[in-house]
């Protein structure tokens, strides 16, 4: 934040976003390792969070609707916006991919997935 300043200082016609950004870029081209340092984690959050996407597209796609897509149904006002088996599956696999860190993808992928299929059979979306 100090940086943002001392640039919108300089510059007076950059914009605080504008200047955020540039002091951003600036600080990971000057120290890249304290970026680095952090990617373990990262990645981590991203596997947590992409595998149970993954995993519950995948599927519904695949298992539940056999491979076929009715892109008109997609569109209809009348549907609901969220599947709820879809989001309770997607928490349940970030949640193993947060407690199995190591293997976060390897976790939340399955967990996410056979979680979607057993609601998706016990209580089938609208």
């Amino acid at each position: 934040f100090p940086a943002t300043l001392i640039l919108l200082n300089a510059a007076p016609k950059l914009s605080f976003a504008k200047a955020t950004w540039i002091v951003g870029i600036v600080a990971c081209a000057m120290m890249p390792w304290l970026l680095a340092s952090h990617l373990t984690m990262v990645q981590m959050v991203f596997s947590s969070v992409l595998g149970p996407i993954l995993g519950v597209m995948s599927t519904h796609y695949y298992v539940i609707n056999k491979c076929s897509l009715n892109v008109e149904r997609l569109y209809d006002s009348a549907l609901p916006k969220w599947n709820m088996n879809g989001m309770v599956a997607l928490a349940i696999g970030i949640a193993s991919g947060m407690v199995f860190s190591e293997y976060a993808f390897f976790a939340a992928f399955p967990a996410a997935a056979v979680s979607y299929f057993v609601m998706a059979k016990a209580r089938p979306a609208v």
